[in-house]
C-alpha cells in the first residue's frame, strides 16, 4: 500500500573518547535508526552499543535492538508492533526480551513537526546476570506501555524531540517504569547535525537490589544522516 520505497534511509550516531598515560580511558559507541516503507506501511530498526573502559576496568557495557512495524489505517490511528532486545552489564540485564502491539494516534501534525500518543501491551522476560538465558513462562510479565512523543523541526535547522514512556506492570501498577529522552539538533552541513539528548530511565523495581532504581545520561553527539 502506498507509494514505493525509494531507499533505505536512516542515521548513524558514532562516539569516541580514547586516552592514554596518566588515565587510560575507551569510550566509545554507535547507534543506527534505519527506516524502510511506503506511505502507508513502514518498518524501523534502532540499534545502539556502548562500551567504556578505565584503567583496564570495565565501567559501561550495554547493547540495544528495536525493530517496529507500523501500518497508517488513518490520518489519526496507526497501529504498530514491535520487538525489542537489550543487554546492560552494570544494572545486571543479562537479557531482556518483549513483544507489543497496539496503535499510535496522531493528536497534531504540520510540516515537520508532530505530536503523538501511543498505547501497547507488551510482554517482557528479563534475565539478571548471573542467570541462564531461557524461557521461563513463570517470569513473564505484562505491562502497559503509554507514550507521548513531540517532534519539532524550525526553519533555521533546528529539531527538538522529545518522548516519555510510563510503563505500569497490569496486574502489579506499583511495578512501574518512566522513560525519557529529549533532544535537539543543528544540522551543520547537508548531511550532518551536532546535537545533544538527555535520557532518563526510572524502575521501581530493578532486577536486583543492588540497582539504582534511577539512571539519567546527557550525550553530546555528531549525527551522519543517509
Amino acid at each position: 500500500p502506498g507509494s514505493e520505497a525509494t531507499g533505505l534511509p536512516g542515521s548513524a550516531t558514532l562516539k569516541g573518547n580514547i586516552k592514554t598515560g596518566n588515565t587510560d580511558l575507551i569510550d566509545v559507541g554507535l547507534a543506527t535508526t534505519t527506516v524502510y516503507g511506503s506511505d502507508d506501511f513502514q518498518t524501523s530498526l534502532k540499534a545502539a552499543i556502548n562500551y567504556g573502559e578505565k584503567s583496564d576496568e570495565t565501567y559501561l557495557y550495554n547493547s540495544f535492538e528495536h525493530l517496529r512495524i507500523r501500518y497508517k489505517l488513518t490520518d489519526f490511528i496507526t497501529p504498530e508492533a514491535f520487538v525489542q532486545h537489550q543487554f546492560n552489564q552494570f544494572t545486571s540485564i543479562k537479557f531482556r526480551g518483549l513483544v507489543g502491539l497496539g496503535a499510535a494516534f496522531s493528536l497534531w501534525s504540520q510540516d515537520a513537526s508532530h505530536l503523538v500518543f501511543g498505547s501497547t501491551i507488551m510482554v517482557e522476560q528479563e534475565v539478571a546476570s548471573g542467570e541462564s538465558i531461557k524461557f521461563d513462562a513463570d517470569k513473564i510479565v505484562s505491562r502497559w506501555s503509554n507514550y507521548l512523543q513531540i517532534d519539532f523541526k524550525t526553519d533555521t535547522n533546528v529539531t527538538f524531540s522529545s518522548t516519555i514512556f510510563v510503563q505500569p506492570q497490569i496486574t502489579d501498577v506499583k511495578d512501574i517504569r518512566v522513560l525519557n529522552e529529549t533532544g535537539f539538533s543543528v544540522k551543520v552541513r547537508k548531511n550532518i547535525s551536532l546535537g545533544s539528548s538527555f535520557k532518563l530511565a526510572y524502575d521501581s523495581r530493578p532486577i536486583s537490589e543492588s540497582v539504582e532504581k534511577l539512571d539519567t545520561a546527557t550525550t553530546i553527539r555528531l549525527t551522519l544522516s543517509y
